[in-house]
């Protein structure tokens, strides 16, 4: 059951809503169409792209040089299954200045390109490659060792990733504020904590359908992240009211909180209602001990509340 508070919005985790803030000499580019153009025009002569500049400016624009990019956005669904190694290999020895780097959803795309970014991108501070199957630590544990400045870390249902590269993360990467590693079932405890104790400015946490995960590691994020504002723990099936109090207990910014199918009650989440007084959404679906009576004193006690979805 799904119940909207007044002002409701759409619900969208931290970590897919962060982007980079824009400056004057961001130059934005989405390869769905600017990709393709670039390499056609790569293969004119200065003549004729002195031609192109005088009939199509925006044309023109995409041929220049790729050393200028600092996002680069795969965004377009149509064109992701054409996003491959081949494709991208070219253009990453260009890509020193990146910054963001949105690849979700391109399956096509493995640790043959993937474990290069690192390397040739050492400003990287944005990662998306959410779905991308095929990728395994051989990808992320070089972005970890070379891209000291990443904050965003988005890895949705990339199953064979595990703690090894997210170890490694948390170790190089202090600055990390979103990290995604839902439904990456080689992610457990181990890694988790040791993002906890070196990440101290993790906002957004996402380890649904993380099923080795404990109290354990969610404990020691909610004493070490102070600053976390979205908690996704779904289908976390050892996640009880013990790390529910921790969390309320230590992170008072707290906005989005994910709960279904665990087994937290009424308890904990009165604490988290009570201490993390900027909450504005609540998913408790199947969760057999939080009881109508709770529910039913939500809208009185949390008035800020945008988003409810329970039993």
């Amino acid at each position: 059951m799904q119940r909207n508070f007044e002002g409701a919005s759409s619900r969208e985790p931290l970590c897919k809503k962060r982007k980079l803030e824009s400056t004057n000499r961001t130059i934005v580019h989405s390869l769905c169409q600017e990709f393709v153009m670039h390499r056609v025009c790569t293969f004119l002569r200065a003549h004729e792209h002195a031609l192109l500049q005088a009939v199509n400016h925006d044309l023109a624009r995409a041929a220049q040089d790729v050393t200028a990019w600092e996002v680069a956005d795969f965004v377009d669904n149509l064109m992701r299954p054409l996003v491959t190694d081949a494709a991208v290999l070219p253009l990453l020895p260009q890509w020193e200045k990146l910054r963001h780097l949105d690849l979700a959803c391109c399956s096509n795309v493995t640790d043959k390109s993937l474990s290069l970014v690192g390397p040739h991108c050492p400003q990287l501070q944005y990662l998306d490659v959410s779905y991308c199957l095929h990728l395994t630590d051989r990808s992320l544990s070089p972005v970890a060792q070379h891209c000291p400045q990443l904050q965003v870390l988005c890895a949705t249902a990339c199953k064979n990733i595990t703690d090894e590269s997210i170890m490694l993360v948390a170790q190089h990467c202090p600055q990390l504020q979103c990290l995604d590693v839902t439904r990456c079932k080689g992610v457990t405890d181990q890694s988790i904590m040791l993002v906890a104790q070196h990440c101290p400015q993790l906002q957004s946490l996402d380890v649904c359908g993380c099923n080795q995960i404990t109290d354990q590691s969610i404990m020691l994020v909610a004493q070490h992240c102070p600053q976390l504002q979205s908690l996704y723990v779904s289908n976390c099936n050892q996640i009880t009211d013990q790390s529910l109090d921790r969390v309320a207990q230590n992170c008072l910014q707290l906005l989005e909180l994910q709960v279904k199918r665990t087994k937290v009650t009424d308890r904990s989440l009165s604490l988290v209602v009570q201490h993390c007084l900027q909450l504005q959404y609540l998913d408790v679906t199947q969760c057999e001990g939080v009881t109508e009576q709770f529910l039913s004193l939500l809208p009185r006690q949390c008035p800020q509340l945008q988003h409810l979805e329970a039993p």
